[in-house]
């Protein structure tokens, strides 16, 4: 757990380039999954995944329904069946002139709760 640790927090380590390039060189870090007789490197970094949140800035590399930016839910968001309009992205939910969430989007898409949540994430 304290690699996979020192991997989020050390990027730019050579070491950390190294295990990255042996075993994540075609996937994410974040989207990597566990193989079967995986190194106790990868069962460490599969630990902290779920505590693992995106801090939202422009919101251009985060999934809306798969990824875990809001602080107050410990899951990505379900996607609603009715969900019609073609935004998947938290950059799509940001108004672009002003930085700031838009507000009538979010109420529009999202359900009371989940729309508040996201009105009360920071955008960094």
């Amino acid at each position: 757990m304290k690699l996979g640790w020192r991997i989020l927090n050390d990027p730019k380590v050579l070491w950390v380039h190294i295990l990255k390039e042996k075993y994540l060189a075609k996937e994410s870090f974040i989207y990597s999954s566990i193989k079967a007789h995986c190194s106790a490197l990868r069962r460490g970094i599969q630990k902290i995944k779920p505590t693992l949140l995106w801090l939202v800035v422009n919101g251009e590399n985060i999934e809306i329904f798969t990824d875990r930016w809001i602080p107050q839910m410990s899951k990505p968001i379900a996607k609603p069946l009715d969900f019609l309009i073609t935004i998947s992205r938290v950059y799509q939910l940001i108004s672009s002139n002003m930085g700031k969430w838009d507000e009538e989007l979010i109420r529009d898409c999202f359900n009371n709760a989940t729309a508040t949540s996201i009105l009360h994430t920071p955008i960094n």
